[in-house]
């Protein structure tokens, strides 16, 4: 899965935030990003995902829990994560991805610098809850993807379906 393709489809879901008629009795304020953390050592060394070398099948799902931070200022946030699975189906690294417009919430008072305490508090919350998550083992691991998770106070954090990469032309015959 590529990362780059992650930015448009969370602005896209941002949008669909803007104009969610629950939002439209209050003022709603978006965010900057996240800053990314470094790939770890297995990360660096993960075979790449590939048709022949498929995201494995989740096999053990815990959910996330929406922090008490959030709740209080609305906050509907986006955080994307780069997880890394072992040869056996383990999550051994998890990391947080840097990605632009992953937050909105609704509070007079609160401002781009004060919302770092609450995504961290979401960020948190989402590590934690996908490092006791198991998969099939890969074909041909470790293996690395990204996840993204949805927080909402309206709904229960869900994670979001992965973008497919682009197809690849064929090769043009001249």
């Amino acid at each position: 899965m590529r990362s780059g393709l992650i930015p448009s489809c969370l602005v896209a879901l941002l949008a669909t935030f803007v104009v969610t008629p629950a939002l439209a009795q209050g003022q709603l304020s978006l965010a900057g990003s996240f800053p990314a953390d470094k790939a770890g050592p297995i990360e660096r060394r993960a075979k790449p995902v590939t048709p022949d070398n498929p995201i494995p099948r989740r096999t053990i799902y815990v959910a996330p829990i929406y922090p008490d931070e959030a709740a209080v200022v609305d906050a509907r946030v986006v955080v994307p994560l780069r997880v890394t699975v072992d040869e056996s189906g383990y999550v051994v690294e998890v990391r947080r991805l840097e990605v632009p417009l992953l937050g909105a919430w609704r509070h007079p008072l609160v401002t781009v610098d004060s919302m770092s305490s609450v995504f961290d508090a979401l960020v948190a919350a989402s590590m934690e809850a996908v490092r006791k998550w198991r998969y099939d083992a890969p074909t041909d691991g470790p293996v690395s993807f990204d996840v993204s998770i949805s927080f909402s106070p309206d709904n229960e954090p869900r994670v979001l379906p992965p973008v497919p990469p682009p197809a690849i032309p064929p090769p043009s015959w001249k």
